[in-house]
């Protein structure tokens, strides 16, 4: 029987080879092709992430690159009863972060803050099941 690959120590692996192929495809793409790989490539990860919450984006090193918060993970978010719930915490930092943009938080703090966010929301909606 034969094998696609046989990892060895130092091998390349077939991941390694699909990664190479689409850099390699999105480095001689058009702007306006790449945006449809890019949206392709959402979509794909909207479907995999069916639950409510953001997609933390990140490097290949496991840094923080960013966050897109798809569509029904916006809608839950906003649109229920009462809308966002912030704390008079929450509600005092932000208003404290739009008088003084010139101290703006740094992206990494930001995406841990969602992070945060996010398991709160799902907590709570652990706590209270739709109907």
């Amino acid at each position: 029987m034969s094998q696609l690959y046989q990892y060895e120590p130092e091998a390349i692996t077939l991941p390694d080879v699909a990664q190479a192929q689409a850099e390699a495809f999105l480095k001689a793409s058009s702007p306006e092709s790449r945006e449809v790989v890019l949206k392709e490539i959402l979509k794909e990860l909207i479907a995999l992430n069916t639950d409510i919450g953001y997609i933390f984006l990140e490097t290949a090193e496991g840094e923080d690159w960013g966050v897109y918060l798809p569509p029904k993970a916006a809608e839950a978010f906003f649109n229920r009863p009462g809308g966002p719930v912030l704390t008079p915490e929450r509600e005092a930092e932000l208003a404290e972060r739009r008088r003084h943009p010139e101290r703006a938080i740094p992206i990494e703090q930001a995406i841990q803050d969602l992070r945060r966010e996010q398991e709160a929301l799902r907590a709570e909606m652990v706590r209270q099941p739709q109907a």
